[in-house]
């Protein structure tokens, strides 16, 4: 039977991550709440309840998932280096901070900043230099969900 509930501290802070970054992972990837309602198979309205923090557990690796699966194809430079660190660095000492700046490029894409735009706010931010630190625990977990990992 599939876990209802955060089992520690670690996912629980994966999903506190998750759960704070959704809008932000949606405007790197270009997608209005309608694209991204389709993407995931859900209304609108769920998506914006996602957006306020309305992520439950059990709909954590499905969400988790899909993104992976965005990010083999999705064409913005720098969808997969911000979402990856959102995903991936949640036990990070600046993940707050970090995850800010990511929100200020988050909003340029979201207002129509071009590539050439974006690259150059994430290098002005320091973002363009991420280290995405590799939790392997998380990882193993992940291929249970995406398989082409």
């Amino acid at each position: 039977m599939e876990q209802q509930y955060p089992a520690d501290k670690y996912d629980l802070m994966k999903l506190n991550g998750l759960s704070k970054n959704i809008r932000n992972i949606r405007y790197l990837g270009r997608y209005s709440l309608r694209e991204f309602a389709e993407v995931f198979g859900v209304s609108p309205q769920t998506v914006a309840n996602w957006e306020k923090g309305g992520i439950k557990w059990l709909s954590f690796w499905g969400i988790i998932e899909r993104i992976g699966r965005e990010m083999t194809h999705n064409t913005s430079p720098v969808f997969e280096s911000l979402v990856s660190y959102i995903i991936l660095n949640y036990k990070d000492e600046d993940y707050e901070t970090k995850c800010k700046l990511i929100e200020v490029v988050a909003f340029a894409t979201n207002g129509g900043a071009s590539d050439e735009e974006l690259l150059k706010l994430c290098k002005d931010l320091n973002l363009d230099k991420l280290k995405v630190e590799r939790d392997y625990d998380f990882i193993e977990s992940l291929k249970r969900w995406i398989p082409y990992m």
